[in-house]
């Protein structure tokens, strides 16, 4: 009788096959699962038996491989799109904030910080409007703007 598998254990060993979104899970030395049912998983865990345990956490070995899988697949066929098309949007920042720098540069006064170029050469944060620019993005610009 120890080995007998409760249904809802199969019932959540079908929901790991069917529908894998659901179940998020994280390693930490065991495998642990985390999302929608990681209540009732985490509340009925100390009551399965050796083979309840194994099926469950089993069919969340199987889930969590084949999403991994996926990613990799996807990696492999689009990362390197994927990360262009992340540069190009940075790209397109960078563009529009300088744009708005060189907007602010002329207008005297919008912002105490920028006066003039001058001034941007030895900043090591920028504020303009609500926005504040960090050393490494000010760095970028500065090269951009050939300062």
């Amino acid at each position: 009788m120890a080995d007998n598998i409760h249904p809802v254990v199969e019932l959540l060993a079908a929901r790991m096959e069917t529908h894998p979104e659901e179940f998020r899970f994280h390693d930490s030395q065991t495998l642990a699962i985390t999302g929608r049912w990681e209540t009732w998983i985490h509340q009925i865990r100390p009551f399965l038996n050796e083979a309840e345990d194994k099926m469950l956490f089993g069919k969340a070995k199987e889930a969590f491989l084949q999403r991994v899988h996926e990613e990799v697949l996807d990696e492999l066929l689009n990362g390197e799109e994927r990360r262009a098309e992340e540069r190009r949007k940075r790209d397109l920042e960078m563009q529009r904030m300088m744009a708005q720098m060189q907007q602010s540069a002329l207008q005297p006064g919008q912002y105490a910080q920028v006066q003039s170029l001058g001034a941007l050469q030895s900043a090591s944060t920028l504020r303009l409007g609500s926005e504040t620019i960090d050393e490494g993005m000010l760095k970028q610009i500065k090269r951009k703007l050939g300062l």
